[in-house]
């Protein structure tokens, strides 16, 4: 049994029950030989007569590794082995709790066949059962290990390094005079110390930080962060949460992680631009922009031009590129502290020029004005506009600029009053949230912004909270959201008292994330509006946990 207690991306901490012992994962089995007594704080072990796992029942693979001479393996039970027939990945069984990966041990090194194998064995066995990657327990790639997937290793590196006459901790290996005895235990506990920050950055949804900093520790992890971003951020991406945290964008391998091209690609693809100026502006330290000093200023010069409610903000920045100013309090958006050097990489020009040709092309501005520094002119090769900067951006000369820049822009164009930009924002967030098209969920808005609620036909369908970075559904809402075929869950025939749990659900739709406002369906009708505490596979595949929080039922 397993039951998911925390989860980022792919890594967790699990409950599991397997065996002669409860553990959690991430976890290190200790290897039990006459040779090698595991230590008493060894939580988890394999090989002895006290094994936590049954060796009766743990699939059999040659060990040490010499996994290339495994052929075609066969199993049932809660037991099962992932192995190469060739170059193709199989299972040995379907619904095993645990894996065992013989042969990803003698991947290590090679970036792109590790990480092509690590993910499609994620893919074949699914989000809930459990993946042991035999001989893979070095501490520097512990982190990246979690982070893509893998959730049990083993203390044989720990033991050939000691042999070897080195040290291991969260940096590599180091060269060291002391004798065998001496060194394995300091390595166990350099592991289990790695494990202890691996499981903490996980409950705090931090551990692709750890995992970006481990893989500097050797080029080959490097590059294989890099390829799992450039090749499989798609399924990374499933399993990303969208509740709010603080997140940290330190170097160049940002530029691609999962929730950055998640939110990239649901502007381009979702977010339909408003209004006939379009007006480019920098970001700012502060989250979210509109309550730093430098976008108060921006804010004050917009408003006092007659029309503004017909101009389209939009912040230009990396990693996410561009921020539409009504959607600056979403995940990640409204939450994250990025590395500012004064210069720009090339592929982050690439990127935002890229982006901005997208815009170009589903946009019908009349003018553009760009409010931006000096250093950022590579825009005028996507975009042409009327620049006001004289130095900073906040100098009485830029400000002065940019107002009459507004004015003259505005003079020729239908102005639109801050409500109707109020009814805009609202339209826009449903579009990049639900993936629908705004209007068939607001019609009118009540209240000041950030503090907003939408209506369709007088009935409240949505408000926007802020806490919570996103929009969150009413009864009508989610009767709208169910009508349009999105973010449903499906649930099977039962009194629904309070929250759902994974055992009830029949199916979701695929784009549902944790975070997700979700509409709840029972034999073709919708019975509540909550948030998704899963994933759609996990939800759907998992049988303990709770699927999604109910937040009101439909007809209450």
């Amino acid at each position: 049994m397993i039951e998911t207690l925390r989860r980022d991306a792919l890594s967790r901490i699990a409950e599991i029950k397997i065996g002669r012992k409860d553990f959690r994962s991430p976890g290190i089995l200790f290897v039990d030989t006459e040779r090698f007594n595991p230590p008493d704080y060894a939580e988890i072990t394999i090989g002895g007569r006290n094994s936590t796992l049954n060796p009766d029942e743990f699939p059999e693979v040659p060990y040490p590794i010499g996994a290339s001479i495994l052929n075609e393996v066969s199993g049932e039970g809660s037991f099962g082995s992932i192995y190469f027939k060739g170059d193709e990945l199989r299972l040995s069984h379907e619904g095993a709790a645990m894996y065992s990966f013989p042969h990803l041990a003698e991947l290590i090194g090679d970036a792109g066949k590790f990480t092509d194998a690590v993910i499609r064995a994620r893919e074949l066995a699914g989000p809930v059962p459990i993946i042991y990657a035999p001989a893979t327990g070095e501490v520097n790639h512990l982190a990246i290990l979690a982070y893509f997937g893998i959730e049990l290793f083993d203390t044989v590196p720990l033991i050939v390094s000691a042999r070897n006459g080195k040290y291991s901790d969260e940096n590599g290996k180091w060269k060291s005079n002391e004798d065998f005895e001496t060194l394995l235990k300091k390595n166990y506990r350099s592991a289990l110390r790695e494990l202890g920050i691996i499981r903490k950055a996980i409950e705090e949804r931090r551990l692709r930080e750890i995992a970006e900093m481990r893989a500097r520790s050797e080029p080959w992890l490097y590059a294989a962060l890099r390829l799992a971003d450039e090749e499989h951020w798609r399924f990374f991406e499933t399993y990303e949460s969208l509740k709010p945290r603080p997140v940290r964008y330190s170097g160049p391998e940002s530029i691609e992680r999962p929730e950055v091209m998640r939110f990239r690609e649901r502007v381009v693809e979702r977010w339909k631009p408003r209004g006939q100026v379009l007006l480019l502006l920098p970001c700012s330290a502060r989250k979210p922009y509109s309550r730093s000093r430098t976008h108060r200023k921006f804010r004050e010069i917009l408003q006092s031009v007659d029309g503004w409610g017909s101009v389209q903000e939009l912040i230009v920045t990396s990693p996410l590129i561009l921020v539409p100013r009504e959607l600056e309090r979403y995940y990640p958006a409204g939450y994250y502290d990025a590395a500012v050097r004064g210069k720009w990489d090339l592929q982050e020009i690439e990127v935002i020029n890229g982006m901005l040709e997208a815009l170009k092309k589903r946009a019908g501005f009349r003018h553009v004005v760009i409010h931006l520094p000096e250093d950022m002119d590579f825009v005028s090769d996507a975009i042409y506009g009327e620049w006001t900067v004289e130095g900073s951006v906040t100098s009485k000369k830029s400000l002065k600029n940019l107002g009459e820049a507004l004015k003259g822009a505005l003079s020729d164009v239908r102005g639109e009053s801050p409500k109707n930009r109020n009814l805009w924002t609202v339209q826009a967030m449903v579009e990049f949230q639900f993936g629908i098209e705004g209007e068939l969920m607001a019609d009118s808005v009540k209240g000041r912004w950030p503090n907003i609620k939408g209506f369709k036909n007088g009935k409240q369908t949505v408000s926007f909270v802020e806490g919570k970075g996103s929009l969150s559904l009413t009864s009508e809402g989610g009767r709208i959201l169910a009508e349009n075929g999105r973010y449903r869950v499906f649930v099977s025939d039962f009194e629904i008292h309070g929250d759902i749990f994974s055992i009830g659900v029949e199916g979701a739709d695929p784009e549902i994330r944790e975070g997700d406002d979700v509409v709840i369906i029972q034999k073709g009708i919708p019975v509540a509006v909550g948030i998704a505490e899963r994933s759609s596979p996990e939800m759907v595949e998992a049988k303990r946990g709770i699927a999604v929080r109910v937040r009101k039922k439909i007809g209450d």
